[in-house]
C-alpha cells in the first residue's frame, strides 16, 4: 500500500443472486483529499460504500485502511480504526440538544466507556471535557447559537453539518458522506462547501463521497471516480472526466453533447 493512501480498494466484488453489483472495482484515496464517486442509478456507488464501510461483505478483492486489512471486519470495528460514515439522512435525536446530540455521539468512542468506573469527580470533569469538545466543533461548522436548542428543529443542510460535527467526535482519519448535499437548500450548499474543506485542513482529514450533483463534484473534488454497471469506468481530475468520451456515454450522455 502507498504510504500516500488512506484507503485503498482492489479488485472488490459482491453478487446478489446471481448479479454482481460491483464487479471488480478499485479505487484509492489519497491523504487530506477529497474523492467522489458518481455514476447512474443502479452503478454499484452505495454497494461499494457498504463494503468499505464494512455493512456488507465482499466476495472477493481486499480493501486497506491505512495499511490494514478491514474487508472482513464489522462496521463498529472500521470505525474503531478511523473510518466513518454518513448516511443520506443525517442521524440525530431530535429531543436532545444540538450539543447533547455531539457529546453523546462521542460516548460510542473507544474507551469512551471508562466513565462507567470513575469517581464523580473524575466523571464530571470528563463530561465537562466531552461538552467541550462538542462546543468546539459545532464552532468550526458554525452551528454554536443553536448548541441548546433541539435538533428536531433544524434544517435538512444544518442537520448535514450536526451530522459532521457528531462524527469529528471520533477523531477518524477518513470520512464517507452519502450524499452530503441533498436536500440541501444552495446557500447551506456553499456553506457545507467551506466547512468541509475548513474542517480537511484542520484535522488532516480524507473524504470519499457518493454525489449525485455534478457541478458541485467537480468544485470541490480532488479525484473523481466514475461507476457504471458494478464497475469503475474511469477515474481522475474532475476536469479530465469530465471531458471523457466512456463517461460521456455511460453516464453524462446528451446533456454533455447538447451543451
Amino acid at each position: 500500500m502507498s504510504t500516500n493512501n488512506i484507503l485503498e480498494v482492489e479488485n472488490v466484488s459482491i453478487a446478489f443472486g446471481g448479479l454482481k453489483a460491483v464487479n471488480g472495482a478499485s479505487l484509492t484515496v489519497e491523504r487530506g483529499t477529497i474523492t467522489s464517486v458518481i455514476g447512474p442509478n443502479g452503478a454499484g456507488k452505495t454497494t461499494l460504500f457498504n463494503l468499505v464501510s464494512g455493512s456488507l461483505t465482499a466476495d472477493s478483492g481486499s480493501i486497506k485502511l491505512d495499511g490494514t486489512s478491514i474487508e472482513k471486519l464489522k462496521p463498529h470495528q472500521i470505525a474503531h480504526l478511523g473510518l466513518i460514515r454518513t448516511f443520506q439522512g443525517a442521524k440525530i435525536i431530535k429531543r436532545l440538544s444540538v450539543l447533547e446530540n455531539i457529546v453523546l455521539a462521542g460516548q460510542n468512542n473507544p474507551g469512551e466507556k471508562l466513565w462507567r468506573i470513575m469517581t464523580p469527580k473524575v466523571r464530571r470533569d470528563y463530561e465537562e471535557a466531552a461538552k467541550e469538545k462538542a462546543y468546539g466543533l459545532l464552532k468550526e461548522v458554525g452551528l454554536e447559537s443553536l448548541s441548546d436548542s433541539f435538533a428536531g428543529i433544524l434544517s435538512g443542510g444544518q442537520r448535514k453539518l450536526l451530522d459532521l460535527s457528531r462524527c469529528l467526535m471520533a477523531d477518524p482519519k477518513i470520512m464517507l458522506l452519502d450524499e452530503p448535499f441533498a436536500g440541501v437548500n444552495p446557500a447551506l450548499v456553499e456553506r457545507l462547501l467551506t466547512v468541509l474543506n475548513t474542517i480537511r485542513a484542520k484535522h488532516s482529514l480524507s473524504f470519499l463521497l457518493v454525489e449525485h450533483d455534478l457541478e458541485t463534484v467537480m468544485n470541490i473534488s480532488d479525484k473523481v471516480v466514475v461507476m457504471a454497471q458494478g464497475q469503475v469506468i474511469a477515474s481522475g481530475l474532475p476536469g479530465s472526466i469530465y471531458d471523457n468520451d466512456v463517461v460521456v456515454d455511460a453516464y453524462l450522455g446528451s446533456r454533455k453533447r447538447n451543451s
